[in-house]
């Protein structure tokens, strides 16, 4: 989930990563309907698609794709949701489990941005605090959800 790449560097994530461990141990059940795994593009967003007008005709940056549940893909973002996104995978709504591993690939998402600088050597912090920011506010999400 990258944490052990945040303890490698040395990353502070504004948050313990033992907290993050245990809060995800603790939601462990709400993965266990994941059985297959499904390719996904990870950074499907207009800008990485390329169409004739009707018809999706290329898809470019992949760097990112894996394999996982589908809701690891960016349209499913708890922060920002997006309807057309969500109708292409024929949902209106997410299951409470679902919505639940949404909130924690926010998380790993926001755990990656978090490292981006220390990794990738960013002239600037922008993405680290943004990444931190948005690790605080969706863990304090769990916090709340778990009680």
């Amino acid at each position: 989930m990258g944490l052990c790449d945040a303890e490698t560097r040395a990353v502070d994530l504004k948050l313990p990563v033992s907290e993050i461990r245990e809060r995800l141990e603790k939601d462990r059940r709400f993965f266990e309907e994941v059985t297959e795994p499904r390719l996904v593009h990870w950074d499907i967003w207009a800008g990485n698609i390329f169409t004739d007008g009707e018809h999706v005709t290329g898809i470019i940056d992949w760097e990112r794709s894996l394999w996982g549940d589908p809701l690891l893909e960016v349209g499913f973002r708890t922060f920002g949701s997006n309807r057309e996104f969500m109708a292409g995978y024929a949902k209106e709504t997410l299951t409470q489990a679902e919505e639940r591993r949404a909130l924690w690939y926010d998380i790993y998402m926001a755990v990656l941005q978090s490292l981006e600088c220390e990794y990738r050597r960013y002239e600037t912090m922008e993405m680290y605090e943004h990444g931190t920011g948005l690790l605080q506010r969706q863990m304090s999400i769990v916090r709340e959800l778990q009680g």
